[in-house]
């Protein structure tokens, strides 16, 4: 390798880091819970939805960037799936903080790759649009502090407005957190995250329909 090959490497490592430390600086500055709203609302018709969930389980994630030139998706809400959202929740928050930056970049190339693969060329504003967007994603994952917190969440959402029962849950966190967990197990993680949360409990079907 010649000694321009080595300073350019040198320079692309510094920016690097640099960027690392920048968003280690950000994620400790970040307050989620300054929103004084209610996490949750119960409807009239006894259906529950939350700031980050609708009625239907689909993950509601807003981008609020308001820097630099107007862009389509600015100041749009978008909503995923929660397999989806898992994905990248499991991507971006990554057990050791060392490699938080790590995260963001994996989930950038696989947004990029999946971009390219429909036969889309980004442009450099894509490519910035594309890294805010993911930091506003990583800030709003924060409203959970753990994996579990997200899906019980999630299952409970859905076992109360009845668009799962409780072996479907138990199914789908079984999946969602890549562990099994049992149909009963999990409606005892669910009746004590609603009594912890002040929220009305799921209500009791016969064995037999679940």
């Amino acid at each position: 390798m010649s000694q321009v090959d080595d300073n350019q490497v040198a320079e692309e490592e510094n920016i690097v880091d640099a960027m690392i430390e920048r968003a280690l600086k950000r994620s400790e500055t970040i307050d989620t819970h300054q929103d004084t709203t209610p996490r949750f609302t119960v409807h009239e018709d006894g259906k529950v939805s939350s700031r980050y969930i609708d009625q239907n389980g689909l993950i509601l994630f807003t981008t609020t960037d308001v820097n630099g030139p107007p862009h389509p998706t600015r100041g749009r809400t978008i909503t995923m799936n929660i397999h989806t959202f898992v994905s990248f929740f499991e991507t971006m928050r990554p057990r050791r903080r060392a490699y938080m930056f790590a995260g963001n970049i994996a989930a950038q190339n696989i947004v990029t790759a999946g971009v390219e693969l429909a036969g889309h060329t980004l442009t450099f504003d894509d490519q910035v649009q594309i890294m805010r967007a993911l930091h506003q994603l990583e800030v709003f994952m924060q409203a959970w502090p753990t994996l579990e917190h997200l899906v019980l969440e999630y299952t409970y959402i859905m076992l109360r407005n009845k668009h799962l029962k409780h072996g479907q849950a138990a199914d789908d966190a079984t999946v969602l957190l890549g562990e099994y967990v049992s149909r009963d197990a999990w409606r005892m993680r669910v009746r004590k995250f609603a009594k912890d949360a002040g929220l009305p409990p799921v209500e009791q079907r016969k064995r037999a329909a679940d």
